[in-house]
């Protein structure tokens, strides 16, 4: 091992409990190597603790114990990869070994560096190198490799730019879900990146392209420089490994060492280093309520219903539409670009949203306070837009809803001049409508609210009361004698169906004689069983033998229900079905 410095005595060594060593012999970058860590003591000690480093990769491999004397001898082994050439500090160490803390001096390595090949080449670009602060830009990376893919193995991309929190990084929409055979997966600063691969000619050579984009929004301004992209790799000599589909071809584990019987080499690439010029917004006409929102859109509002019943939530949509790069929008609360509060119960933070047809799209609940709530209140965005330098409005317009009452405490209106009609109740909602409209005209548009649908059978129930004295008043002035037989027939109708079962006989008797002498114009119940056969003839009428029997049974079983013994008195002696059937016949040849 070479070793540059080192602050430690080999006597302070020898008695020191902590012992710590690379073991190799020379350091290549990108190049993994073993750091072992060994504790002497009588009782496991606690798990060492290795300090984070820039410059190298640090991955536990595992632990062992072998007894030494009375004492044990712990090892712990940890693989490094170093991520630069130049000389590199070695992670400190430090681990507590009964009850006192060692920590491990510090030292250094050479690292050496990579070979440049020219059959790896890296670009890296951007849309444009003037923007402003919190302005979307597009990163282009793309790896062009000569060489067979499947012969690459310990694959390692640095692009310190997308770690740094200088920059707010995001995937965009359209690199996301990428999948099949023209994909493959990249380590890019600790995390997979899956990028799109394709065949091209650089300098009549063919080669391979091998691309991933993000989006970059600058937090600070000032003249500010994209750092270099750095690619490391190990090339397997004299193997045509035929490359698959993601993810199964590509060793994506930086830490996978290459096998010790293979013959490869170590390679680079570097991209050339970019300067932005990122200027502040504007201050001059920026507007109170700026949103912060960059770039050119369009605000649109919409509610998933506008009618519903005080307590329930409707479903509020707002999208921002013709951004070139949705993904880098977000959205100020709710109360700076709206006045939901005093009308709705609304969340205080609505999410980020997802992209939908290429607009950013919000969805939340908001639940109205009051019956008296009658519209969504217009949204209003304050943006800049960088190509023309400007602020400008956007919004969308108020949206009708109609609140209904629940019917419960939360629809009771309270006076509106008295001051339980500020007050909420435990559901957050107000139990009033507004002060102006909590007077006799709203309790009279509520109360015909709520019985509108009575009111609207009543036309129904006034043609269907009005029917029969309207058709009777008619006849009489057109036909005296029809509207006297309807008269009479109703009157009969209705003897027929309340006949009591006690003096049934009698009542019979006066119901036929009330009949006959309306249609006849005689004085109710003072005509014979004669007087109606001769009553019907005089109106050419002949009466059937079934007609005049009933009659005369009627007149005879009348006479004995009142003069004979109370047991004939009871006894049925007429059918008041076949009764009713000779009637209708008698109307209607009376009709005819």
């Amino acid at each position: 091992m070479t070793l540059l410095f080192s602050l430690r005595a080999e006597e302070q060594q020898e008695e020191s409990p902590l012992q710590v060593t690379a073991a190799a012999e020379s350091f290549y970058e990108g190049q993994g190597f073993e750091l072992r860590v060994t504790a002497l003591a009588k009782q496991p000690p606690e798990a060492p603790e290795v300090s984070a480093s820039a410059d190298f990769f640090i991955q536990f491999i595992g632990e062992t114990m072998a007894s030494q004397g009375e004492s044990k001898l712990f090892l712990y082994r940890y693989r490094l990869i170093p991520t630069r050439d130049g000389v590199l500090p070695l992670p400190v160490v430090q681990i507590r070994i009964e009850a006192e803390l060692h920590i491990s001096e510090p030292e250094a390595i050479r690292v050496l560096s990579a070979i440049s090949s020219d059959e790896l080449k890296l670009e890296v670009a951007v849309d444009r190198t003037e923007c402003f602060a919190g302005q979307a830009l597009v990163l282009s990376c793309t790896w062009y490799s000569a060489l067979p893919l499947g012969n690459i193995r310990a694959l390692y991309i640095s692009a310190p730019i997308l770690s740094d929190p200088a920059w707010r990084v995001l995937i965009p929409e359209s690199e996301r879900g990428l999948s099949g055979k023209n994909t493959i997966g990249l380590p890019v600063e600790g995390q997979r990146i899956i990028a799109r691969v394709r065949a091209c000619t650089l300098d009549d050579k063919p080669f391979q392209a091998i691309t991933f984009k993000r989006l970059l929004i600058p937090l600070r301004h000032g003249t500010i420089s994209i750092p270099p992209v750095r690619l490391l790799c190990s090339h397997i000599q004299g193997r045509h490994k035929q490359a698959g589909a993601y993810p199964s071809y590509f060793d994506n584990d930086f830490f996978h060492a290459v096998d010790a019987n293979q013959n490869y080499s170590r390679l680079s690439a570097r991209s050339t280093p970019i300067s932005l010029k990122v200027a502040p917004v504007p201050g001059e006409g920026r507007p109170v309520g700026f949103s912060g929102v960059l770039g050119p859109c369009a605000l649109d509002l919409s509610v998933t219903e506008q009618r519903l019943t005080l307590g329930d939530p409707v479903e509020v949509i707002l999208s921002l539409t013709n951004h070139p790069h949705p993904e880098a929008l977000q959205l100020p609360p709710l109360t700076r670009i709206a006045d939901f509060a005093t009308d709705f119960i609304v969340p205080e933070e609505i999410g980020h949203g997802r992209i939908s047809e290429g607009a950013r799209v919000w969805r939340f609940l908001a639940v109205p306070r009051r019956t008296a709530v009658t519209q969504l209140p217009a949204v209003s965005l304050s943006i800049f837009d960088p190509d023309q330098q400007q602020y400008r409005e956007i919004g969308s317009e108020p949206i009708s809803i109609v609140v209904l009452p629940d019917g419960d405490r939360h629809a009771l209106e309270i006076p509106g001049e008295t001051a339980a009609a500020r007050e909420r109740n435990e559901a957050g909602l107000w139990h009033n409508l507004r002060p102006a409209d909590a007077g006799w005209r709203a309790h009279g548009a509520r109360l015909l609210l709520f019985l509108l649908p009575v009111w609207l059978l009543l036309p129904l129930l006034a043609f269907l009361l009005s029917r029969s004295p309207a058709r009777l008043a008619l006849l009489r002035k057109t036909d005296p004698e029809a509207a006297r037989r309807a008269t009479a027939l109703k009157v009969l109708r209705l003897a027929l169906k309340r006949l009591p079962s006690s003096e049934r006989d009698c009542y019979l008797r006066q119901a036929v004689g009330t009949y006959f002498s309306a249609y006849f114009g005689g004085l109710p119940g003072a005509l014979t069983c004669a007087d109606i056969e001769r009553g019907l003839q005089a109106r050419g009428i002949i009466p059937g033998e079934s007609l005049c029997g009933m009659l005369r049974q009627i007149y005879h079983d009348a006479d004995i229900a009142r003069f004979g013994p109370e047991s004939r008195a009871a006894e049925p002696s007429l059918s008041i079905t076949k009764l009713r059937s000779e009637f209708r016949r008698l109307d209607r040849e009376w009709s005819a």
